[in-house]
């Protein structure tokens, strides 16, 4: 039977906080002309999307503080076995799966969803209280692009490995070390930095929508 071996911890290095302090300077990848992981895991992101929206959008949806909870995504992962493509297996990527797949529906339709970014409310960020299985990377991220979504959709606006990417990166370092529990030390890939904004994004977007929605739902039967 085919099978995707999904790596559920990923070794961490190159940024800690103070994150815009060591940021390293101009890119957050490699360029290569090599088909790296993060290259293939994107491609199968992508297939997956076309193939079954529903339940590629709900895997980027699903709580990040609980991986069992993706892994149990049944939709999800035939998707990703027929998008092997004939491969027996494949070794993926989870937060460049995830990051692909929230970035193409944030920028559809001309990017509507990162214009309503703009508009949605920020947050007071505070530092974040994680539970055993919970993942630091996506907590922390999560909690900054609460407290500036503006700033998230500038950063994806901007093109990878540019200086505007970074600019618009280091302009969250302060709600980031706000999110980071106390005494903790952060670290993260740098060609993860895109994923995880895009992941929170897509998914501070998504339920302000939805609020949204449920309101209007409301007072029209008020």
């Amino acid at each position: 039977m085919n099978r995707i071996c999904v790596p559920v911890a990923m070794a961490t290095a190159a940024l800690a906080v103070p994150l815009a302090a060591q940021t390293p300077p101009g890119t957050f990848g490699r360029s290569t002309q090599m088909m790296t992981q993060t290259d293939r895991s994107r491609q199968m992101a992508q297939c997956a999307l076309r193939l079954n929206r529903g339940a590629a959008q709900r895997y980027v949806l699903a709580s990040s503080t609980d991986p069992a909870e993706r892994k149990s995504m049944n939709a999800f992962r035939q998707s990703m076995i027929t998008c092997l493509s004939g491969s027996r297996s494949a070794t993926l990527d989870p937060v460049a799966v995830e990051g692909a797949i929230a970035e193409a529906l944030l920028t559809e339709n001309g990017g509507a969803l990162l214009a309503k970014a703009a508009t949605v409310p920020p947050t007071t960020p505070v530092r974040v209280v994680l539970s055993p299985n919970a993942s630091m990377h996506h907590g922390v991220i999560d909690c900054a692009v609460r407290a500036r979504p503006d700033l998230a959709a500038q950063m994806l606006r901007a093109q990878p490995e540019t200086p505007e990417e970074l600019q618009h990166f280091q302009a969250l370092g302060p709600a980031l070390q706000a999110c980071v529990p106390q005494d903790v030390k952060l670290s993260i890939k740098p060609f993860h930095v895109r994923s995880l904004v895009a992941g929170a994004l897509y998914r501070r977007v998504t339920s302000a929508v939805t609020a949204g929605q449920s309101t209007g739902r409301n007072n029209a039967q008020a």
